[in-house]
């Protein structure tokens, strides 16, 4: 089928889209039958078409890097500008929370792309959810991904205060235009039919099978591994702590990136004179499987600190499975379901480290290995090619 007689998929994320795994399954699962445009942060790449979500959101960033000599004034001149845009557009809105959104979108800019006519456009994330449907045409299908459950992103009451209402009313006033709505997990596809009304059909972070050799665990060299953003409240601390209750043939591995708030340093010092720690330089989303399969278990102590954090199953658990990793992880209601039903790992609460730490020091190579063998079958069903063609399908389906 030629671009001609293909429909066309908008793609919609507020993110930089080609180190975004969601954008990247969803182009995966499209881009055979459809033509693919993109609205976000860059391209998705050298075939898409792409628009700025920049140039829609006008966040006024672009001088934060110059010399401050001319940062200065420019920051000055754009508070001013957007005092002036800010008062202009305050008399069209009924409503604070109308007025909050649109206050600075480049409506013209806006315009131009629904001038390009989707067939589908395809919107992550409850903050583009109103200018999805501001760019549907009458023809057009709207399908919302909203990946987690949005109005309790955040545990901390500050957060809540300010967000949570506000992103209540953006879903209460545009969820009548969405033909079909995505999240990731059964529990949060629950929670929002609870809270308002509507099913949300579940699409798994899921990560490409991968075909692999298990590794063999030898007896006196136990390797656990980590992997993911060095951040605050990732409880990274606790598994250094844990780690050190563990016996010497344990070893521990970070994969991290580096983040602006100094956390990688703090580890690096809390683990500083244990040899059996280990600091390796981060490596590409494509080749975190193939790196950490090398290792035996991996180890993540997220605690449940809300909503999201009680019913998650974050992307490293999916890389990990195709790893053929044992797993460790949280006492969590989804993943504890994965952990239990492919009989992969051990949960355990992570307030109790002396009692999680008997447990791994009691395991033998043999009892790794096992578990490791379990993750065969677990990533032959969670794998993305299982997600994707579920995507097809919705793809499909709205535009009969």
């Amino acid at each position: 089928m030629n671009d001609k007689q293909m429909k066309k998929v908008l793609l919609i994320s507020d993110s930089i889209l080609s180190s975004d795994p969601r954008l990247l399954n969803q182009k995966a699962a499209l881009s055979t039958d459809f033509t693919i445009h993109t609205l976000g942060i860059g391209s998705i790449d050298n075939r898409s078409i792409s628009h700025s979500i920049n140039s829609i959101f006008r966040k006024y960033k672009f001088h934060l890097n110059w010399n401050p000599v001319f940062r200065r004034p420019m920051t000055f001149f754009l508070g001013v500008y957007k005092s002036v845009i800010r008062s202009n557009r305050k008399k069209k809105f009924s409503n604070n929370f109308e007025f909050r959104y649109w206050q600075y979108v480049n409506l013209r800019y806006l315009k131009k792309i629904k001038n390009l006519d989707y067939d589908l456009v395809w919107a992550n994330d409850i903050e583009v959810l109103p200018i999805a449907v501001f760019l549907c045409s009458e023809k057009t299908k709207l399908v919302f991904d909203a990946h987690e459950y949005f109005p309790m992103e955040q545990a901390d009451s500050d957060w809540i205060n300010k967000h949570s209402e506000y992103r209540k009313y953006l879903f209460d006033t545009h969820k009548s235009a969405i033909d079909k709505m995505i999240t990731v997990s059964e529990s949060i596809s629950k929670l929002f039919f609870e809270n308002f009304s509507i099913t949300p059909e579940v699409i798994l972070n899921a990560k490409p099978y991968f075909e692999c050799s298990i590794k063999q665990p030898v007896a006196e060299n136990i390797h656990l591994v980590h992997h993911g953003f060095a951040l605050p409240g990732r409880n990274l601390e606790q598994i250094i702590e844990l780690f050190n209750l563990l016996d010497s043939r344990f070893f521990l591995h970070f994969y991290l990136k580096d983040s602006a708030f100094n956390t990688l340093r703090s580890l690096k010092n809390l683990a500083r004179g244990n040899s059996r720690i280990v600091f390796h330089k981060p490596v590409k989303t494509t080749e975190i499987i193939q790196t950490i399969s090398q290792h035996d278990v991996g180890v993540y102590l997220m605690k449940n600190i809300g909503l999201n954090e009680e019913n998650a199953l974050p992307n490293k658990l999916f890389e990990c499975i195709q790893a053929r990793l044992m797993l460790i992880y949280p006492t969590l209601i989804e993943i504890r379901k994965i952990v239990e039903n492919y009989n992969i790992g051990i949960v355990s609460d992570a307030e109790n480290l002396t009692n999680l730490a008997s447990k791994i020091n009691a395991l033998t190579p043999d009892d790794i290995l096992a578990f490791k063998k379990n993750t065969e079958l677990a990533a032959k069903d969670l794998c993305a090619e299982n997600e994707l063609e579920k995507m097809r399908k919705i793809a499909n389906d709205v535009l009969l």
